[in-house]
């Protein structure tokens, strides 16, 4: 059964249905590298320079959103009518990792290991530990960095600020604007006359 157009473009040519798994693998690669570049800035945020770390747990996130994207292409799915199909956002897989401690560090440890051994160009099959020792004592260390960094205070909240997210305003500015907004001192209770109340209280107390 053919596949028939679901919409038509901003030329209005309609969709080419044949287009779709090439359209899913670049939402794939462009997830892949955005959910990696995230974890990396809002990690430095929080811890500086050792929260780096954590831009190994946004290649999870991304590894995994790749995959899906790559398995939903085949399968013919249309890209504008898929729920999660933007490239910012993460599908159900993602959310069932997050939310299962088992699976959350079973997923980190793999990735980071997979990635120091292709990093030191040790990755095979065909050993029995699969990378030599030192991209093994390199993942052992990235790994426990983020166990213990997800056990810190981060480092904007040491002086009671909360830490500044990707696109967010600095607290600095946040500040500015609720004093701008904070409404004006209340005025002095005056009487019908337009004069003071209090001074008109103490004057008839000191002519008595």
């Amino acid at each position: 059964m053919p596949l028939i157009p679901r919409y038509t473009g901003p030329l209005g040519n309609p969709e080419e249905p044949a287009l779709r798994p090439y359209k899913w693998f670049l939402r794939g690669f462009q997830s892949f590298f955005y959910q990696t570049g995230k974890a990396f800035v809002n990690g430095n945020n929080d811890f500086p320079i050792v929260g780096s770390v954590y831009a190994f747990r946004g290649m999870r996130v991304g590894a995994v959103e790749l995959n899906r994207s790559i398995w939903t292409g085949m399968s013919g799915a249309n890209l504008k009518t898929t729920p999660q199909s933007g490239y910012k956002e993460t599908g159900k897989m993602n959310k069932v990792i997050e939310q299962d401690p088992l699976l959350r560090n079973v997923a980190d440890a793999t990735v980071v290991a997979v990635s120091m051994g292709a990093a030191t160009g040790s990755l095979s099959s065909e050993s029995a530990p699969f990378m030599n020792n030192q991209a093994w004592k390199s993942a052992t260390g990235i790994f426990v960095a983020q166990k213990a960094l997800d056990r810190t205070i981060p480092v904007p909240e040491w002086n009671g600020e909360k830490p500044q997210a990707l696109n967010e305003a600095p607290a600095s500015y946040e500040k500015q604007a609720k004093k701008a907004s904070s409404p004006a001192a209340p005025e002095k209770k005056r009487s019908e006359h337009g004069r003071n109340f209090l001074k008109e209280v103490k004057r008839t107390e000191t002519s008595k």
